[in-house]
């Protein structure tokens, strides 16, 4: 539920007859159980430097900028856009930077509400008082931000952009070429995906074949074997394997294809594939029927390119990998992955955790978005996607 439409309904009755110190503990209890788009609305309220509760807002700046940061690391984009405001306000042109880069930021989580800001910044707002972050008017960019934040709205923070600098990055960063159809800003920006190896027994088929997302039970927990002469018992799968009967099962060799095939009760076993192997010889070893495998990895990422969060790209036939602290060698897109037993790797390591990289920059470090984690700690792999030559120096062009 959006955040705006959560603090309304809640300061209006729906919790304890709509008092508003109830209110703000129930916001503070789903806070402290790590709901980000709580600490987003609690650390907007308390980013005052006074109290007034009559206007629903305290003051506490650092608690609430803390809480700010806290929900912007677990991924909630809008709390860039509060970031924004308090990072602004002391003026100054690192401030000011500062607040720009947070709103961009944002954009990558999925926030409209920052691309929505970004436009009249770009578009020259306050430069007559000085307050205006960018400094200078960039229709060019304006138009990105306001083509991104219109199709944001559509998905209400669910798309992330994290290659967002592959096609609107941050000045003085020129602007590739662009084509006018927002799809490509929007697929340019998308997380990416290598399109998914041929699955292993994919090619199998007639008895061999096994379902995609089942399996059959290891040949160690085979409680029945059966000689090659007799009848099938029972429906599933067995497996074919020749040697002594006293033999433990990982001595046993193949005496077909090594692979279960599907047999059903009352049908003959298959030949031997060795003619020197009668039947009564083959030990066939019942595996049972398939069982429903739970969602791996790829069917998630295929739901999420069925979803049109993922866009898809080719393998990398040599993936090239750098630690954190190196300098990018290759434009393009790059995944960041910490090792499955460091204690932030929930948190980091997510499907979006990609960033366009130009040549020879630094890899973003995770400090950036509030999560403590050594940037030597990151490895980066190289997916590919760059931009294409158009011939002028320094201009590319968007390319899919």
């Amino acid at each position: 539920m959006p955040t705006t439409g959560w603090a309304c309904t809640t300061l209006h009755g729906l919790i304890k007859g709509g008092d508003a110190t109830s209110a703000y503990a129930f916001f503070q209890r789903a806070a402290d159980m790590g709901s980000p788009a709580a600490m987003t609305f609690l650390g907007y309220k308390l980013a005052a430097t006074y109290d007034n509760p009559s206007e629903g807002f305290w003051g506490n700046l650092p608690i609430g900028t803390k809480m700010l940061e806290c929900a912007f690391a677990q991924g909630d984009g809008d709390a860039a856009e509060k970031l924004s405001l308090i990072y602004a306000r002391a003026n100054t042109n690192e401030a000011k930077g500062r607040a720009l880069k947070i709103l961009h930021e944002g954009v990558k989580l999925g926030s409209a509400k920052c691309a929505d800001s970004l436009v009249p910044e770009f578009d020259g707002i306050d430069l007559d008082n000085g307050t205006n972050l960018v400094g200078h008017i960039d229709k060019a960019r304006a138009q990105r931000y306001g083509k991104i934040g219109d199709i944001l709205k559509l998905y209400d923070g669910r798309l992330k952009l994290p290659n967002l600098d592959k096609v609107l990055p941050l000045p003085p960063a020129p602007l590739p070429k662009w084509n006018g159809n927002v799809q490509t800003l929007i697929g340019g920006a998308k997380a990416v995906t290598p399109q998914p190896k041929v699955q292993q027994g994919a090619s199998l088929q007639g008895r061999e074949l096994i379902p995609h997302g089942y399996a059959v039970s290891s040949l160690d927990q085979s409680t029945m074997t059966v000689a090659g002469n007799q009848l099938v018992p029972r429906d599933g799968y067995w497996l074919a394997l020749y040697g002594p009967a006293s033999a433990d099962k990982t001595q046993l060799i193949p005496a077909r294809r090594n692979t279960p095939e599907r047999y059903r009760a009352g049908e003959r076993f298959e030949a031997s594939s060795s003619d020197w192997l009668t039947a009564e010889q083959v030990q066939w070893h019942y595996l049972g029927e398939a069982y429903a495998l739970p969602p791996q990895r790829d069917d998630f990422l295929k739901h999420m390119i069925d979803a049109e969060f993922l866009r898809e790209i080719p393998q990398q036939a040599s993936p090239v990998r750098c630690n954190g602290q190196q300098r990018c060698p290759q434009t393009g897109v790059w995944e960041g992955r910490v090792d499955s037993d460091h204690p932030m790797a929930v948190l980091y390591n997510h499907w979006d955790q990609q960033a366009f990289i130009e040549k020879a920059e630094a890899f973003p470090h995770p400090g950036e978005r509030f999560i403590d984690i050594a940037i030597s700690d990151v490895q980066w792999t190289y997916l590919g996607s760059p931009n294409a030559e158009t011939g002028m120096p320094g201009i590319r062009e968007i390319t899919l």
